[in-house]
């Protein structure tokens, strides 16, 4: 059964969670920005007409779609930057899942064991 106790931390293990889950979290929104000017690249012809896309790529759009529509989209815009970079679409499922753990998920102390550093 899970209590309040579960969701305490000793302080010190509450910064460095929220630091990592911080770090993490703003690494995630710069990929996703560089996810966004691709889908624009492969998407917008003019480079004025990217401001009104960006907005709705970046207010409409979840992390995991955009993911999707890069893969999809570098394929039919250049298949030879997909074959030679296909393997980060990998990293970046990866990313993506981890992603989503930390935005959406509570961290819970392990109780059975004793970390001497907090």
């Amino acid at each position: 059964m899970i209590t309040a106790e579960d969701f305490t931390f000793p302080e010190a293990m509450q910064k460095v969670e929220f630091e990592l889950r911080g770090t993490y979290l703003s690494y995630a929104c710069d990929i996703e920005w560089s996810l966004t000017e691709i889908i624009c690249t492969c998407f917008i012809d003019k480079y004025e007409n990217r401001d009104a896309f960006k907005v709705i790529m970046l207010e409409k759009v979840m992390f995991g779609k955009k993911l999707n529509i890069v893969r999809q989209a570098v394929k039919n815009y250049n298949e030879e930057y997909y074959q030679k970079y296909k393997g980060t679409f990998k990293v970046l499922d990866r990313l993506s899942s981890l992603r989503n753990l930390l935005a959406h998920s509570v961290i819970l102390p392990d109780r059975q064991t004793q970390d001497r550093i907090f």
